[in-house]
């Protein structure tokens, strides 16, 4: 039997865009709504005190560094 730990991340947010046009022969308005939700699954191996989310010109980045438990080891090796 293999038990495996795992972290559920969910990401949501709502977009609203509206734009207004007012001319002397006519009015225009247009209007965009949304809402999204992403989940990842990732494993234990994050270290979630160090997590980091930026969003910069409609780029989202999460930053997502390993636990150190997680990190290779150097091992010498003799002989």
């Amino acid at each position: 039997m293999h038990i495996f730990c795992i972290l559920l991340y969910t990401i949501s947010g709502e977009k609203k865009l509206e734009e207004e046009k007012k001319e002397k022969r006519y009015y225009y308005v247009e209007s965009t709504y949304g809402s999204f939700r992403w989940e990842l699954t990732l494993p234990t191996d994050v270290d979630q005190s160090k997590v980091e989310a930026t969003c910069k010109d409609g780029v989202f980045l999460i930053t997502l560094p390993k636990a150190a438990s997680a990190k290779a080891v150097k091992v010498k090796v003799k002989g």
